[in-house]
This record gives structure tokens, sequence and C-alpha cells, in this order.
């Protein structure tokens, strides 16, 4: 993931979670960087703290 979608996504779930207090769904996440759901993974490996985009 390159540097601008990182912090384009780290921005968008920040200002979300201070809107709303909650952290947004990751079908949200994906329509604010205008990508597919399908490409979005959060792997329970990482413990919940990693977001990867998956692009083939």
């Amino acid at each position: 993931m390159s540097g601008t979608q990182l912090d384009k996504t780290f921005h968008f779930i920040i200002n979300r979670m201070v809107e709303t207090g909650q952290a947004p769904f990751y079908t949200e996440i994906a329509q604010s960087l205008g990508i597919s759901p399908v490409f979005m993974r959060v792997f329970p490996q990482t413990g919940g703290s990693g977001l990867f985009l998956k692009q083939d």
C-alpha cells in the first residue's frame, strides 16, 4: 500500500471514529478509497491491527 493510500485510509478511519464514535466497516473504507470491497482483507493473524489491500 502506498504511503498516500495509507494516509488516506488512516485519515478516513480517524475522522469516522471522531464523528461517530465507531470504527468504519471495511466496505466503507473501500468505498472511500474508490476500490472494490472484494479487495479489502483484515487478517486475524495480525491481531486485527493490520489492514491489507489485495489487488490482483
